[in-house]
């Protein structure tokens, strides 16, 4: 390889890397039922997230999230019926496939990865 060529791909690396995905955008889905009635969780890696719920009025959390740490995103969503009040959330992923999702540092739920099928 030339020299030109490694230095192009190791300048470039660095930018690469960044790009990468946050382990939290997946699809999530709750584990154990509960009051909280969000029962699915879907991050896309653009920035929005939706936290889906079966039985509502009010509709589904439509979100925007961003990365605390690399393991945690940070959420701020909107029910879609309403305009004015905001919820923060955060959602940790941990070991095996597991997230947890939290209001002020309160525990909400938790959730499994839910693998792609093929």
């Amino acid at each position: 390889m030339s020299l030109k060529l490694l230095s192009i791909l190791s300048l470039s690396l660095p930018f690469l890397v960044a790009c990468s995905g946050h382990p939290a955008a997946s699809s999530w889905s709750l584990i154990t039922p509960n009051a909280f009635s969000v029962n699915t969780i879907v991050v896309d890696f653009e920035g929005k997230a939706i936290l889906g719920q079966e039985q509502s009025d009010g509709g589904d959390y439509h979100c925007f999230w961003n990365a605390r740490s690399e393991s945690m995103i940070h959420l701020k969503c909107r029910l879609a019926g309403e305009d004015a009040s905001e919820r923060i959330f955060e959602l940790t992923v941990g070991p095996e496939n597991e997230a947890k999702l939290t209001d002020n540092g309160n525990l909400l739920a938790r959730y499994r990865l839910m693998l792609a099928q093929s």
